[in-house]
């Protein structure tokens, strides 16, 4: 609850079923990373990743509302071309 939280929003709410929440694991390379001789990957520089789920809270588990979707680079190259 760090990066988009409300301050409306307390962080010890207990999640309760029918609410949502987003997992939002990222890869961020900041412009100045030592890039070595052997990567030539300058162009990636400043670049962000991230790959959200919705997870819905339910009284029988989480419940991943997006599960299905395109999440590897092999399934989304396939899905752009």
């Amino acid at each position: 609850m760090d990066v988009h939280d409300t301050p409306l929003l307390s962080h010890n709410v207990v999640l309760q079923p029918g609410m949502v929440i987003t997992v939002e694991p990222g890869v961020y390379v900041r412009r100045d990373f030592p890039i070595q001789n052997h990567i030539k990957a300058k162009e990636f520089l400043g670049a962000v990743v991230r790959i959200e789920d919705d997870v819905l809270i339910t009284s029988d588990g989480p419940q991943v509302l997006n599960k299905g979707t395109p999440q590897t680079v092999e399934e989304i190259s396939e899905l752009i071309n």
